[in-house]
């Protein structure tokens, strides 16, 4: 990936699903069932990713720059004895500031909906 196609001054939003990938990736670096396993387990099963959104996902992130591909894993073999290929991502730095675009961004509709929330049960006379 060039430094042309990325524009370092824009930091793009991320999707829910997005964020939890870019999340998982602050604890370690992973593969493609490694992010599924991982965001289902700290997820308690809420989430759980088909192939075809994990892969769409990593794409996006990967374009934005917000990951990268690291290492290939070729220690596995499958049933027929050829080695798997497992392309494992990284949070870039980049990946890090998006995480604490979206927290904040996040933050500030927390607040706008409390403040909704709050006016809405005032209004209905229902104590806060």
């Amino acid at each position: 990936m060039s430094e042309e196609t990325i524009d370092n001054r824009y930091i793009p939003e991320v999707t829910y699903i997005e964020l939890h990938i870019l999340v998982e990736l602050c604890y370690r670096n992973l593969h493609g069932l490694g992010f599924i396993q991982a965001i289902a387990e700290r997820t308690n099963d809420e989430i759980f990713l088909s192939p075809g959104t994990l892969y769409t996902a990593l794409k996006r992130l990967y374009k934005n720059g917000l990951i990268s591909g690291v290492e290939v894993d070729f220690s596995n073999e499958n049933v027929d004895g050829n080695a798997l290929q497992r392309r494992y991502y990284e949070i870039t730095p980049r990946g890090r500031s998006a995480i604490a675009s979206e927290l904040q961004r996040m933050g500030n509709l927390c607040q706008l909906a409390h403040n909704a929330l709050g006016t809405v049960t005032e209004a209905n006379g229902a104590v806060t």
